[in-house]
């Protein structure tokens, strides 16, 4: 078996339309552990995500924030006082997620995929005083079919 690299992602994610407040989003895969699970005699492997939002506020007032995130699998953990809850992707996927992406329906997702996974929701409020920054880091995981 060839190793696979690790994958390194970076995205910029409109959030808002503050025109103040400065957002930056950076995910990357951490580790992968072949055959981490079995569903339906088929094997699948955990893939590790860490993630990152940074935000600035170069308003000159304080600003109260609430930062919401959604990731394809089950959160381990959320940092600067993020909480997290897993939302259960059949029944409550299209209502929280304001619809699926429209490739949803015709992606064959593979069949433990339900079964080994969710969808997590990430939530931090605060309030991001004038001239400062913060970061919210987050950890999640999903199973892929190998």
């Amino acid at each position: 078996m060839v190793a696979q690299p690790l994958v390194h992602v970076r995205a910029r994610v409109e959030i808002t339309a503050a025109v103040d407040i400065f957002v930056k989003k950076d995910d990357a895969e951490s580790q992968r552990t072949p055959n981490a699970a079995k569903a339906g005699g088929d094997s699948y492997d955990r893939i590790d995500l860490t993630g990152e939002i940074k935000l600035h506020n170069y308003h000159d007032k304080p600003v109260k924030m609430e930062v919401v995130r959604y990731v394809l699998g089950n959160v381990d953990e959320a940092g600067a006082d993020g909480t997290f809850k897993t939302i259960n992707a059949r029944e409550e996927g299209p209502q929280l997620l304001d619809g699926y992406p429209y490739w949803w329906h015709w992606y064959n997702w593979p069949y433990g995929w339900y079964h080994l996974n969710g969808i997590g929701r990430i939530t931090w409020q605060f309030e991001l005083p004038s001239g400062k920054g913060v970061t919210l880091p987050c950890k999640w995981h999903h199973f892929w079919q190998r």
